[in-house]
């Protein structure tokens, strides 16, 4: 079967819901989920972050940060860093998770290869919320969240190898030639991402096409 086909038969499979996250996605999901409720009490939101060890680990590490914590008081329960970062950081963040966890590589390519998406992934998002705050008129918070998850795909697709070995043997270009941008889409409506991000992202994905 050729790479487009796999690729088209993978996002079909997305479109009908036969879609499985890893234990610590699916709790970041269920938190995700959660804080799209502007009413969603705080001893919720803190109950779910403890569900999972590393997001509660995560989440207090954010929140001991120099940039969320100047005072230097030491943070060290998990209610205290969500009240601290708020919903909206900790919905991006249970976001990153979600992605993160969606590849499980069993061999040391494909864990080499999560890592480098991650590291991409960390990078567009931070360069997002800078442009954002700084020179554009978009929420910050916003473009940090599309930077986090527009290579959720790619992260599937690392997860699916052990079923299409061979899938990811090409570069990037070739992913993006032969439709990961389909299985990308796909996964952002499972993850129930808001429509507004994922038109950010299909531009984002039709503009490296474009480049030479």
């Amino acid at each position: 079967m050729e790479r487009y086909e796999i690729l088209k038969k993978i996002a079909a499979e997305i479109e009908r819901g036969e879609v499985s996250f890893p234990t610590s996605a699916v709790v970041a999901l269920q938190l995700k989920r959660a804080l799209d409720d502007p009413d969603c009490p705080l001893d919720r939101a803190a109950r779910l972050v403890q569900a999972e060890p590393l997001l509660s680990a995560k989440v207090v590490a954010v929140a001991n940060s120099t940039v969320c914590n100047r005072s230097g008081r030491p943070i060290t329960d998990v209610r205290t860093a969500v009240l601290r970062l708020g919903f909206r950081y900790l919905r991006a963040l249970a976001s990153a998770v979600v992605s993160r966890q969606l590849a499980a590589p069993a061999t040391a390519r494909d864990r080499e290869l999560a890592d480098r998406l991650w590291a991409h992934s960390a990078h567009v998002a931070a360069l997002a919320h800078v442009l954002a705050r700084r020179v554009t008129r978009l929420d910050p918070e916003t473009a940090l969240f599309a930077g986090i998850v527009h290579e959720v795909g790619a992260f599937y697709l690392v997860s699916r190898t052990g079923d299409y070995p061979g899938l990811l043997d090409e570069d990037f270009p070739t992913w993006s030639e032969s439709g990961e941008a389909e299985v990308g889409r796909a996964v952002l409506k499972a993850l129930a991402v808001p429509q507004p991000i994922i038109d950010a992202i299909e531009v984002c994905w039709q503009g490296f096409l474009a480049m030479p």
